[in-house]
């Protein structure tokens, strides 16, 4: 399989505040933006909602504060050129705002591994049947097993959102969760509601890419897996 490029972009002028809603409204203005322009001559086929996905997949666009400064992550082709497309209308009606900006290209290539690696989330949002299920788990181990499936439901959304297809002949997905511990506080997502956060150690035998986030709301930067060392 070729690689899927993946573009990191840090805006290093702009200031994300802390608060609420920063990230939504820094979201709808993408979205907003794209629109305005989108009957330009030499607009691509842009579908605004990309910049937040609604519907049951991965989210392509991803947003998230690093050290107060906005960091849009945007995996696959489409999703790459929409971000590049967004940033060129900024550069256009906000020059003074971009003077300083970061560009990371990853070019990840899903494999299988001979070992399981091991991987963190923190904090990881999951939906309310599913915290609900977990709440009345009692037994630590069958509380993992709950969770190994959650996880392992979202890298199958996440591999078809890449367009990887996995023989289970050839190679069988493992995901083993070493550590699931709710944490104290519910989280806010994009539409106001709360979602229960969760701290998860786990490993896996698939190499997954640097940028990756899992779980619920990562189109404004939750779930970010974090690769161990060992």
């Amino acid at each position: 399989m070729t690689a899927i490029p993946i573009t990191t972009l840090r805006l290093l002028d702009i200031k994300l505040p802390e608060e609420r809603y920063a990230k939504v409204n820094f979201i709808g203005a993408a979205k907003d933006l794209i629109r305005k322009h989108s009957a330009r001559a030499d607009a691509p086929d842009i579908d605004p909602e990309i910049f937040h996905n609604k519907s049951i997949t991965y989210s392509a666009i991803q947003l998230d504060r690093y050290m107060g400064v906005p960091e849009w992550s945007a995996y696959g082709d489409e999703a790459v050129e929409a971000l590049w497309y967004w940033l060129e209308l900024f550069r256009e009606e906000n020059p003074e705002l971009l003077h300083n900006s970061l560009m990371v290209q990853e070019h990840y290539t899903p494999a299988f591994l001979p070992h399981l690696k091991k991987y963190r989330i923190s904090p990881l949002l999951v939906s309310d049947s599913v915290s609900k299920e977990l709440n009345a788990i009692m037994d630590k181990f069958a509380r993992n097993d709950r969770m190994e499936k959650y996880l392992f439901g979202n890298l199958l959304v996440f591999f078809k959102h890449i367009g990887f297809e996995n023989s289970k002949e050839q190679h069988f997905l493992k995901i083993s969760v070493e550590d699931c511990y709710r944490l104290p506080r519910a989280l806010p997502v994009y539409h106001g509601y709360k979602k229960s956060a969760y701290r998860v150690a786990f490993s896996c035998n698939f190499l997954l890419p640097q940028t990756l986030r899992l779980g619920q709301s990562t189109a404004i930067g939750y779930g970010k897996v974090i690769h161990l060392s060992h």
